[in-house]
């Protein structure tokens, strides 16, 4: 790979870095110049390899982060369990059973799943990040033509269709 002037000096004032050593933390210093936002709860944090960048939704199961995967250099979407009393074993098992069953399903309109892991007794899954505006805004800020509405629909009962037929929906 080629490097850049900072990463080449930073290369040859430590050589027992390796090259790829030196491109991780650079690419981890250009998340952090572009992608950190105010810290709130984990928003700015490193947890579990994860570099926690915003929070894309909440759930009645889980809230959901975009997040940057150290370890790989990608963009995932990363689950958590939501804590508290609600976070029985029951709930626990639910969580684990949605991210196994999604994880089954190979399809270009489903996301696909990387990781179920917990730490600390927090459980979370890694999958796919999509990127892109919500359809929800689309919708509110009346930017969504019929065509374009319809071939979401269609896609959304493509894979509906999918998961059906492996006994998911």
């Amino acid at each position: 790979e080629i490097l850049c002037t900072s990463c080449l000096l930073l290369h040859k004032s430590n050589p027992s870095i390796s090259v790829d050593r030196v491109l991780l933390a650079r690419r981890m210093e250009l998340i952090e110049t572009f992608f950190t936002p105010p810290k709130t709860g984990l928003i700015g944090q490193t947890w579990e390899g994860y570099k926690i960048i915003e929070e894309l939704g909440r759930g009645g199961m889980g809230i959901v982060y975009k997040a940057f995967q150290i370890q790989l250099g990608r963009m995932v979407a990363l689950k958590i369990i939501r804590e508290g009393p609600s976070s029985s074993r029951k709930r626990i098992q639910r969580f684990l059973r949605e991210a196994r069953a999604l994880a089954s399903l190979r399809h270009p309109h489903i996301v696909s799943i990387y990781d179920i892991s917990s730490f600390h007794d927090q459980y979370y899954f890694t999958m796919e990040f999509i990127a892109g505006r919500p359809l929800s805004d689309l919708i509110r800020q009346e930017e969504l033509s019929v065509q374009h509405g319809a071939r979401i629909v269609r896609d959304v009962g493509y894979a509906l269709a999918y998961a059906h037929s492996k006994s998911i929906v």
